[in-house]
């Protein structure tokens, strides 16, 4: 057997500057053999970048197989690596094994999901042939998040990467993800299922589910509201980057149902909010239309549909001290009461100190 440990030491990495390599071994377990096996545990201690440019090195090429530069974040890392060939003449990359282990820490990145910065405490990382994992609780802008973010290698992969795992479900995360609800509209905090691929050259997208439990919503404009220990379910897909977007948007709760889409300005907030039905109670059913009004109440508008005047909770829910909002209304039946029933109702309503 022969064997030799680096009992202190350093190498300079192509990018992030020095790595410490104490305790790293190089072993042969047998030198008679033919041919003989090396084993190398690399041991090492740098900033992420230094660790991810040496990874970026044949035989791993780390980096350019996940489509990322070495400086994807900031942070310290403590790995290491198993790496394993037979001694012969001519090594090639592809005869090398090798498997890498250990933690990212002080983690920051405003890279990997672009408009969005990801930070951590500690990270965990797993690397070999097939692909790379990092995983662990942090933060996905400034909502808790708990994710795995993962790479595979090889032709089969596709190219792209993709982030998922639990996020904290409330009025931080409407913010973050520029779901344009009006100010008030949530209370608490609950958990959701988010997942969020990544593909070169394309804004990520993202989608979350939840069950909303422990999330209070309210929504002033009709009268609607759910407290936190009931449970609904939320569905959110859409796109992050630098023009974010909500494609689909389903809510289904104790009282109210609702599917559309979100339509955002630049800075994120909501421009118009269109929902090709939505059902509160047994007194609405339609397609509703919220436009933003910033920071105010926005707009409801209803180009079609029935209301039954007789269990009517518009403005019920006490408004959020804007004035109230501006209800535009186009209905094909409007229940006054019983025995009275308009048809091909127009008509502005106003529910400020009422209807």
């Amino acid at each position: 057997t022969y064997t030799t440990v680096i009992e202190s030491g350093r190498i300079v990495a192509p990018d992030g500057g020095d790595i410490d390599m104490s305790g790293s071994v190089f072993r042969v377990g047998d030198v008679t053999a033919r041919p003989g096996r090396a084993e190398i545990t690399l041991r090492t201690d740098s900033t992420i970048t230094a660790a991810l440019s040496l990874l970026d090195l044949p035989p791993f090429d780390l980096m350019q197989k996940a489509q990322l530069a070495p400086d994807v974040a900031r942070g310290r890392a403590v790995l290491s690596s198993d790496i394993g060939f037979d001694l012969l003449p001519v090594v090639a990359p592809d005869d090398v094994a090798y498997q890498v282990s250990g933690a990212l820490r002080d983690v920051f990145s405003d890279r990997l999901v672009a408009g969005r910065t990801i930070s951590a405490a500690e990270l965990g990382i797993r690397a070999g042939r097939d692909g790379v994992t990092i995983a662990g609780p942090g933060r996905l802008g400034q909502v808790p998040a708990n994710v795995t973010w993962s790479q595979k290698f090889g032709p089969d992969a596709g190219g792209g990467s993709r982030v998922e795992g639990t996020v904290e479900v409330s009025q931080a995360f409407l913010d973050e993800f520029s779901i344009g609800l009006p100010p008030g509209s949530v209370t608490g905090a609950g958990v959701g299922q988010v997942t969020v691929d990544l593909q070169r050259d394309r804004a990520p997208a993202f989608t979350l589910v939840s069950d909303l439990n422990r999330v209070g919503l309210r929504l002033d404009a009709v009268g609607w509201s759910k407290p936190r220990n009931r449970t609904a379910r939320l569905e959110v897909a859409g796109r992050l980057g630098a023009a974010p977007s909500i494609d689909r948007l389903v809510l289904d709760a104790p009282g109210l149902s609702a599917s559309g889409v979100i339509d955002l300005r630049a800075n994120g907030a909501m421009e118009k909010a269109q929902f090709d039905r939505v059902r509160v109670g047994r007194w609405l059913d339609g397609p509703v239309t919220l436009t933003g009004r910033g920071s105010r109440t926005p707009a409801v508008s209803m180009s079609r549909g029935r209301i039954d005047l007789r269990a009517a909770t518009f403005g019920s829910g006490g408004g959020s001290g804007d004035g109230g909002a501006p209800i535009d209304l186009a209905l094909d039946q409007l229940l006054v009461s019983e025995g009275i029933t308009l048809t091909g109702f127009r008509g502005q309503v106003d529910n400020t100190g009422g209807l």
